[in-house]
């Protein structure tokens, strides 16, 4: 595939976007990532040569039928956390894990084969001392420490991952409202909402994995690693 963009009225942040996402994926040789074959630059375009994935996004994939089995959206979650993994191997964090920003690829008889994650303009390099304030993300899916503008670091993506469960569970966001005022409030301050009958009705080992992935201090929060080791026994509902 070739993505073309326009950059005859880029601004200089725009274009040092694309130039980052750009730089990363250069970095990543992960199979749930697309790959970049090269790209080209004119005064007025850029040309990027990409692993052509076809099937769409993630959200889409889910919304057809509003949530997902258990099992099913457990398998996605893993290997969205074995993606994080490897980025945090990098020093890299990705900053806007969301369904939209994962593709999916398909088998012959249109079930899920394998995603991908896309959109790495808002990552970053981290080094092991840096933490950042920069306030970005998507609503509902940031991070509290984001919202706040206070330094936070790999652990946004613990956050990302937790979100993203949840709403494959249960077809909603833990945290929304159709004004930002609220979400920012609910995400900052209200407890996550694990009484929803869909998760009552699940392993008390999913409901404590999202209580841990989505605790409000990044210091309580768990590690990706501890992630994948509290997700063992889940894989196996």
């Amino acid at each position: 595939a070739v993505k073309i963009i326009s950059t005859k009225n880029f601004t200089e942040n725009e274009r040092e976007y694309i130039l980052n996402e750009l730089s990363i994926l250069k970095a990543i040789n992960h199979p749930s990532v697309p790959k970049v074959f090269g790209f080209h630059e004119t005064p007025e375009r850029l040309y990027i040569v990409m692993e052509l994935i076809k099937d769409g996004e993630l959200f889409d994939y889910f919304a057809e039928s509003r949530r997902l089995q258990l099992n099913e959206a457990s398998r996605i979650v893993h290997k969205i956390m074995n993606i994080v993994k490897y980025l945090k191997e990098l020093k890299i964090m990705h900053r806007d894990l969301k369904c939209e920003n994962i593709l999916i690829s398909k088998n012959g008889k249109g079930k899920l084969k394998n995603i991908y994650l896309i959109d790495f303009g808002l990552s970053r390099f981290l080094d092991s001392r840096d933490k950042v304030t920069n306030k970005l993300g998507t609503l509902g899916y940031c991070a509290p420490e984001v919202i706040l503008k206070e330094a936070y670091n790999e652990s946004v993506d613990v956050w990302g991952v937790g979100i993203i469960y949840y709403l494959l569970i249960t077809g909603k966001l833990p945290f929304d409202s159709k004004y930002d005022s609220e979400i920012v409030d609910k995400t900052v301050k209200k407890p996550l909402p694990l009484d929803d009958k869909i998760l009552e009705e699940v392993d008390s080992s999913v409901t404590k994995f999202l209580d841990r992935a989505l605790q409000k201090k990044p210091s309580d929060r768990m590690t990706i690693e501890e992630c994948l080791n509290a997700f063992s026994p889940i894989l196996e509902l």
